[in-house]
């Protein structure tokens, strides 16, 4: 067996760990792929250690990673849930302890809406806007929030057509 499907076992043995509740083994299978892989098969430990993080209610080093990840990642996969991710986490700022940054949340967004409109993934692009809308509403945007709420009626009708 060679590295990289060793690694995509010990990463699914994570996930499994995940759902079974068993975070300290959680914790070890995704270190262990985080520090012996590369490329996208590290990024989507990555991605995995921040959900990992949220369950344990640390959401400052969840966003620390997903932070991280949209800004090296180029994992089309593994940025769908960064960027999605940091996004919900931003919904609350005081909780992750950092400072909300309308400018770097707007590039994270455009950045996604790039992504998701290229792999014509509509329920991504709705999972995108409506945090964003959130995050919107939560800084007093609320003429924006409506757009990105009109937006999501459009992408509704949309799915429901297909």
């Amino acid at each position: 067996m060679d590295l990289e499907e060793e690694l995509k076992i010990t990463n699914t043995l994570g996930l499994l760990n995940f759902y079974a509740g068993n975070l300290n083994q959680v914790e070890y299978y995704l270190k262990e792929v985080v520090n012996r892989g590369e490329g996208a098969i590290r990024d989507l430990a990555l991605a995995n250690l921040g959900l990992l993080e949220i369950k344990k209610g640390n959401r400052k080093a969840a966003y620390e990673i997903y932070k991280g990840l949209i800004e090296k990642s180029e994992d089309r996969g593994v940025l769908f849930v960064a960027l999605i991710n940091i996004l919900e986490l931003y919904n609350n700022p005081s909780r992750v302890g950092a400072k909300l940054d309308l400018e770097e949340v707007m590039e994270y967004f455009n950045k996604g809406i790039k992504i998701f409109r290229e792999v014509k993934d509509r329920t991504g692009e709705y999972e995108l806007k409506y945090n964003f809308a959130v995050v919107l509403a939560n800084t007093g945007n609320y003429h924006d929030a409506i757009k990105q709420i009109n937006e999501l009626i459009k992408i509704i009708k949309d799915i429901s057509r297909n």
